[in-house]
Formats: C-alpha cells, structure tokens, sequence
C-alpha cells in the first residue's frame, strides 16, 4: 500500500470521526460512528476514461460531508464510471458502467460484500422488494445493443439476459411488469420494453419517440416519459434532427404529447406524484417543472443555470441538483425548495450524477 493511499484513509478516517462527534455534540445521537443514519448518498461519475468513480454521504442531521467513502471503508476505488445506485435488502448497490460490473456494499457500513460481473456497459439497477432478484440495464459491447440482466443478489452472480430496444437505460417497476427504456445508447430507438417480471420475457413494446431516456409514475398511474430527440451528425439544428417529447401514456396507450428541446432528460417526479422536474439538456441544462395536470408546459425555468443531474429527497420535499462544474474537479450538489430557492449546496466528488436518500 503507497503513502498515497494511507494519507488518502487517513484524511478519510479523521473525517469520519468529526462527523461522529458533531452528530453526538448537535444531537446528543448514540448512533455509532462506523454506520450510515439519514442522509444523502451521491454517486460521482468520476473523470471520463482515466479515473474512478465515487460515493459522497450528506449526514442530514450534522450538515457534514464525507467524500470518497467507499475508498475509505474499503482500500480500494470504484472503477470507472460510477452510474448509479440503488440500495436493497440492506445492501447498497453501485452500478460501475465502463468497470462493466455493480459493486455491493452494507448500507448501514459501506463496507464491500461482493461484485456482480460479467456485464456490458450497465447503467441502472431495479430491484424486487423482498427477493434476491433484481435487474440490471445495459448497453451491450457495441453501445447500440441493450437488454437487461437478471441478477441474484444474495450469490451476486447473473441469472439471465433479456434481450431489449437499444440502448436499455432508467426502469420502473409497475405492479409484475418492468418498464425500460431504450435509450439507443450510441444510436437511435424510440421504444419502450415491457417485461413480465414473472416470465421473464417481453410482453410488450411501446413506441414514444426517439431516444427515451427517463420515465416516473404519477399518482393517477399514468407513466410520463421523456425522449431525448434524435440529433443526426451531432447537431440538433440538422434537417434529419428530431425534437425532444415528454410524452404521457394511460393504459398503456399515448395519451399526451408535448415537444421539448433536442436532448432533454432526467425526468424525475415528487413524491406526491403530480409534479415532474427535468433538464431541458441531459449534460447541461435548465430545470423545468410541470404539474401533471397543465395544459401545457412553462417556458420559465423552475431553476436557471447549467445543471447535470436530478434527484428528489421525499424527506424535506425539496429538488436536487447537480453541477458537473469543469467536469474535472470537484462538483455540488444544490438542494432547492418547492419555490425554487436553493437551501443549501453540498460539495460532491467529481461529476455528481445521481441521489439516493437514506431515510
């Protein structure tokens, strides 16, 4: 082990034990220093190719931040690009899209249970409340292939591979059926894979528009989804270039269509399921909010500025928003009220890209 990496602990270790004594100090809270309470993990992409990705904790209650926490636990980093996370079973499930794999944590520690391997660029996890089955998206080898991986996450080994539109990216799991979208990853779809949960094969496709990249439930069970656009040789102005749409689908069926700026995204929805918020560009964007029941969209943003990422915290009620910055050094993570007024900026790791709230 270099010098490097024991500084690296170290720092980390001191961290910690600060958080510890000011939760204790603030709270007079006896919870032990070595487990995670509420709060906010925040996943870091990392750089681009020649880095790795990270883990970043918010403790609720102290207001402190820990970075890097899985190094620091752990000895070892992440792998290159950290995507997203999804915490189950009491596990905490880090899905590494160029490392090709999803490493699994204790929740509560942080410390490493095991790697579930042999995957092709994946990008989320879903999992089944109170199974050991869960399902992975991916791209494939070539970036324009997708399907979803079936995985065990008690043996963390891939079960079976379900065949998807290109580019398979965000789930949602309604009752027995996992609605995927793919994305086209490098290339181009326009469809939706509904897979039966129970048979493990697709049951049906929906056609939405070029390129779906997110989609959330609202509280009448309509599905909203919302597509990137297709912009051909990298220009959105191109002749060839498609629209972005947030397109609304009851029973099944498109219900509701609205156009949106070429390479719109991360759609995400509050938790009384009649609000949705989203980026009018995914890699650098403007927030926009709409209630479920508008007529039409808002042309004002409900938060300005260049942000990279969306989540929503169910606790407070509020939006958060990630700023990549230059992509290079340190990022932030902005929590914003139901009015749009930041309340607090948290500093992240490198690319913040995606919020999973401890409650």
């Amino acid at each position: 082990m270099s010098f490097k990496t024991l500084t690296r602990q170290w720092i980390w270790l001191l961290s910690f034990v600060v958080l510890a004594l000011t939760a204790c100090n603030k709270d007079d809270d006896t919870q032990p220093a070595d487990t995670f309470g509420p709060g906010i993990f925040i996943v870091n992409e990392g750089p681009f190719q020649n880095g790795t990705g990270s883990i970043s904790f918010w403790d609720r209650q102290s207001d402190v931040v820990l970075q890097s926490i899985y190094f620091g636990l752990n000895g070892e980093d992440l792998g290159n690009i950290a995507q997203s996370m999804t915490i189950a079973n009491g596990q905490a499930f880090i899905v590494v899209n160029n490392a090709g794999k999803v490493v699994a944590a204790d929740a509560a520690t942080f410390m490493k249970n095991g790697e579930i391997t042999g995957l092709s660029l994946p990008r989320y996890m879903v999992a089944l409340e109170g199974t050991s089955t869960a399902f992975v998206s991916q791209w494939g080898a070539t970036g324009t292939d997708g399907s979803v991986a079936v995985v065990n996450t008690d043996n963390y080994t891939v079960t079976s591979t379900i065949p998807t539109g290109s580019g398979a990216e965000t789930m949602l799991l309604v009752g027995d059926e996992l609605w995927v979208a793919n994305s086209g990853g490098f290339g181009r779809d326009s469809t939706i894979s509904i897979i039966d949960v129970n048979s493990l094969a697709i049951k049906e496709t929906i056609v939405v528009g070029d390129n779906p990249n997110s989609l959330v439930q609202d509280s009448d069970g309509n599905i909203w989804v919302i597509c990137a656009g297709y912009a051909h040789n990298f220009d959105p102005n191109d002749p060839l270039s498609t629209p972005g749409k947030l397109v609304r689908i009851s029973n099944k069926t498109i219900s509701k269509t609205f156009e949106l700026p070429n390479d719109a995204g991360r759609l995400i929805i509050n938790s009384q399921g009649n609000r949705l918020f989203y980026l009018d560009s995914r890699y650098g964007g403007r927030v926009f909010d709409f209630f479920t029941n508008q007529p039409q969209l808002n042309t004002t943003p409900f938060l300005d500025g260049t942000w990279y990422s969306l989540g929503y915290d169910p606790v407070e009620n509020t939006v958060l928003a990630g700023n990549a910055g230059d992509f290079s050094s340190p990022g932030s993570m902005t929590v914003v009220d139901a009015t749009g007024n930041m309340v607090r900026e948290v500093m992240t790791g490198i690319i913040p890209t995606f919020f999973v709230v401890r409650e």
